[in-house]
């Protein structure tokens, strides 16, 4: 099916987009990229746009509030998130940002008054395996709790599961290619103090990383375009265990091109966080 191949599509553009972020990160200052990589995906953003003429202004005041809370949140998750690829195995980092499930469903519970379902539960017991076998150390469960990068990690995904929720309102009030424009446009923006201050920094990524974060930038806005038209040829629940492949890329990325260890508990882990996500997000798979 035609929405099978575009689901394919944005879930390998983002598995291969963490691995160049993972990559410039190594050596570059997260700052400076957050800043730079933004505003490129942004300008990729725009031309889409152009040709394709998805444009549509809100005239509500509570439409614009929700994309500027959104924009705050995305600047939080982008600038912590660039952090912790600093701090964390890109094969730990990304099964762990999973949990952003788990966050997006108590918000949802409490914020939009959704129903906590027995199957939800079940997939919420199935990330907590899934955490214990990636962060568990010897003889400590949860040992690896105490690293910075996990703790960064973790923090991410408490923001990636509310502003899962902020855009799910927001999308009411804007086509969804203008508003990841939008989005996308506020992080640069928002970091423009930033940006100044780091000026020398963001030369140095241009100069050292030349077209890598390009093509990260084109990957993201692959990913996101792809997964646009997937959601509206069926329904997201359908879209969301092919997009989940990413994680899987993502950590197979880690250890063939960072050489990076621990590949089954990984790999393990990675694969009952998937299934604990898709079961909350998607219960009716398993009926």
């Amino acid at each position: 099916m035609i929405w099978q191949l575009y689901a394919l599509i944005s879930a390998f553009s983002i598995g291969f987009k963490r691995i160049i972020d993972a990559y410039v990160l190594k050596t570059e200052d997260h700052i400076a990229y957050s800043w730079f990589a933004t505003f490129l995906t942004s300008i990729f953003f725009m031309i889409l746009l152009i040709i394709i003429g998805d444009i549509t202004i809100p005239t509500s005041l509570y439409a614009w509030t929700l994309a500027l809370v959104a924009g705050i949140l995305w600047t939080l998750i982008t600038v912590l998130g660039f952090k912790s690829y600093q701090l964390t195995p890109l094969s730990l980092r990304e099964p762990l940002s999973r949990v952003d499930v788990l966050f997006l469903l108590a918000f949802s519970v409490l914020l939009l008054n959704e129903t906590l379902t027995i199957m939800k539960v079940l997939g919420t017991g199935f990330i907590f395996i899934g955490l214990i076998i990636l962060t568990g150390q010897r003889k400590k469960a949860f040992g690896r709790l105490t690293d910075k990068g996990v703790k960064l990690t973790l923090l991410v995904a408490v923001f990636h599961g509310l502003v899962s929720v902020v855009d799910k309102q927001a999308v009411v009030f804007f086509l969804p290619a203008f508003y990841g424009f939008l989005e996308y446009a506020l992080v640069p923006i928002y970091l423009m103090p930033l940006a100044v201050k780091n000026s020398v920094k963001i030369k140095k990524i241009i100069i050292n990383k030349k077209y890598v974060p390009i093509i990260g930038s084109v990957l993201s806005v692959i990913s996101y375009y792809t997964k646009l038209h997937a959601s509206i040829l069926t329904d997201v629940s359908n879209v969301f265990p092919v997009i989940q492949l990413s994680t899987v890329i993502s950590v197979l990325g880690g250890f063939l091109f960072f050489k990076e260890e621990e590949f089954k508990s990984r790999i393990v882990g990675s694969i009952i966080m998937i299934v604990g996500s898709i079961i909350i997000l998607n219960p009716e798979i398993i009926n």
